[in-house]
């Protein structure tokens, strides 16, 4: 079975478990001898409760990764729920709007500079599922209290609390990639079974944790990139290291050697999952555009698709905008947008948790301007 049949499996035994869960309410309910309009109002309370407290358990999600990695020596970097995240920079926590398509959550941690075992990272990457089924757990042993099951309100929103907790924890627990993220569980089995894997899952959050400090990525060691290692495209966490050492040399405006690295991966775009494969075009379409290449080559790898793609994630991210405002300004020749795009892109800056990459992004569209 393909990754990709694989992926279709997960998300159709994820539908059934949701219909699982919700024919378990369903019938939970059903046992009340109310009329329908007498149950109008608990109706109305699942309404609100369901999204309320699906958020609840993304939240507490999240806090089991954080928990889990503090108790081992992590420091914290930052918190995102939805698009919505904290981050720390000098003992002070910072709001910003981030998203990253496929996930609900995110909680970075930095990892301390000694060797990690593989029960630490199985540790910090269960640690959400852990802690959500806890919280379901804890809620069936409330159910059993009849002080609190003699309230309606109270067995309502226990019994959504424990479903959206199992959920939670089984669409993380069950290894599946989704969107091209892997999730929790899927991360986990790829850490047990390679160790290079775990050297470069363990780097590449060092990594973030210097970005986010405001060090560039020219100026991060060299031996966090695995540049020497030969990595499997088909890895979602090896392909990170190919990804991050393209972002170092286009940090150090090494053109020759970015072009070296994308036309290499090219040649293995077709193992990579569908995100890693929208995130290649995009290196290959700026590299293209200020080497000048002929319109045609650009139009070909600019799809409806790439168009989409760019605008999603333009709003939150400086990549994106940096690579459309190279396209307004050497691929449409339009100076007024490219000049829009711009002050959007300052904009953004002013607000964007990843201090380091922040400054490499300003490097490179400085770089544009002057074309």
């Amino acid at each position: 079975m393909n990754q990709k049949q694989k992926s279709v499996l997960y998300q159709v035994v994820f539908f059934f478990l949701c219909l699982a869960v919700g024919a378990l309410i369903g019938a939970l309910l059903a046992r009340s001898d109310k009329s329908a309009i007498q149950l109008l109002p608990a109706l109305i309370e699942l309404l609100i409760f369901i999204p309320a407290l699906i958020i609840l358990q993304v939240i507490i999600h999240e806090a089991g990764h954080m928990l889990a990695a503090l108790a081992s020596g992590w420091e914290f970097l930052s918190f995102r729920i939805f698009k919505f995240t904290i981050s720390r920079k000098d003992g002070k926590f910072h709001f910003s709007v981030f998203h990253i398509p496929g996930t609900a959550g995110q909680c970075l941690m930095m990892p301390p500079e000694r060797p990690l075992s593989p029960s630490q990272l199985s540790f910090y990457n269960m640690g959400g599922v852990l802690l959500n089924l806890g919280t379901a757990v804890l809620a069936l042993l409330l159910l059993l209290i009849p002080a609190i099951n003699q309230s309606g309100t109270g067995t309502r929103l226990l019994i959504v609390f424990m479903g959206s907790g199992i959920l939670m924890a089984v669409s993380n627990g069950i290894p599946f990639v989704a969107g091209g993220i892997p999730n929790d569980g899927m991360n986990n089995r790829m850490l047990k079974r390679d160790p290079l894997s775990r050297q470069i899952f363990i780097d590449v959050m060092r990594i973030n944790g210097f970005i986010q400090k405001g060090m560039r990525l020219k100026d991060i060691p060299s031996a966090y990139f695995h540049a020497e290692d030969q990595l499997d495209y088909a890895n979602t966490i090896q392909v990170m290291a190919c990804f991050y050492q393209l972002a170092r040399v286009l940090d150090q405006l090494d053109f020759k050697k970015a072009n070296e690295l994308v036309d290499e991966m090219v040649r293995h775009k077709k193992d990579m999952v569908y995100l890693y494969q929208q995130e290649l075009t995009c290196e290959e379409i700026f590299l293209r555009l200020i080497r000048q290449t002929p319109k045609q080559d650009i139009a070909r790898l600019l799809t409806t698709d790439m168009q989409k793609y760019i605008r999603l994630n333009q709003s939150y991210r400086p990549s994106a905008l940096r690579l459309a405002y190279t396209l307004a300004k050497l691929y449409e020749q339009d100076e007024a947008k490219a000049e829009q795009l711009y002050q959007q892109f300052s904009r953004l800056c002013t607000r964007y948790h990843l201090l380091g990459e922040i400054e490499g992004e300003k490097a490179l569209i400085e770089y544009v301007k002057q074309l």
